[in-house]
């Protein structure tokens, strides 16, 4: 009989302990899958985050808890579109012989950087660049929606085609003065 208390006394004690390891099995399952999934740590789902149509970055978005909350990359965004939306230029590498990069291909590269991660963010940023935006950085943004929503971009080009404003655009050391209507037609044949 005491060996009979000895067990039911152990059943309990064992069903109380393994409600606490319940917990702290689920706890370390989320880690795991956190450490098993591929691709870099930011790249990670994380299990306890919204997800869906209601989540920071949208129903498709992978997130990270720190990157929507953010502060300095947030501003960061908006100082780039910023100076795309008074884009002068439109280079998507360096000019000239010394090859020098320009503000304006800068603040492209640093929306272009943030697609991975902050797709949501930055497609908000173009889709505002497209209304209110310089012709180069209409064009900017257009070229950048490509990679975001390409059905989208060829909507933009269509619709940019139209527009005759005047951008200048450089490859290398060739600078060309073009619309920005021609330059959309172009973007549009080459697929």
């Amino acid at each position: 009989m005491a060996q009979h208390r000895g067990r039911d006394e152990h059943r309990d004690t064992s069903t109380e302990a393994g409600d606490v390891t319940a917990g702290s099995r689920s706890r370390d399952a989320r880690a795991e899958a956190r450490d098993v999934a591929d691709g870099p740590p930011d790249a990670v789902t994380d299990l306890d985050a919204p997800n869906g149509p209601d989540a920071p970055n949208g129903p498709d978005a992978v997130t990270d808890p720190e990157v929507p909350n953010d502060p300095d990359a947030a501003a960061g965004l908006d100082a780039a579109a910023g100076v795309l939306a008074e884009a002068g230029t439109l280079a998507f590498g360096g000019v000239g012989l010394a090859g020098a990069v320009l503000p304006d291909t800068e603040a492209y590269r640093r929306l272009e950087q943030a697609l991975p991660s902050r797709a949501g963010e930055v497609r908000a940023r173009l889709d505002w660049l497209l209304a209110n935006g310089s012709p180069t950085g209409r064009a900017y943004a257009a070229t950048l929606l490509e990679q975001v929503d390409p059905a989208a971009a060829r909507i933009a080009w269509t619709a940019l085609r139209a527009d005759d404003a005047v951008l200048t655009s450089f490859t290398g050391c060739l600078l060309e003065q073009v619309t920005l209507g021609e330059y959309a037609a172009r973007r549009l044949a080459e697929g």
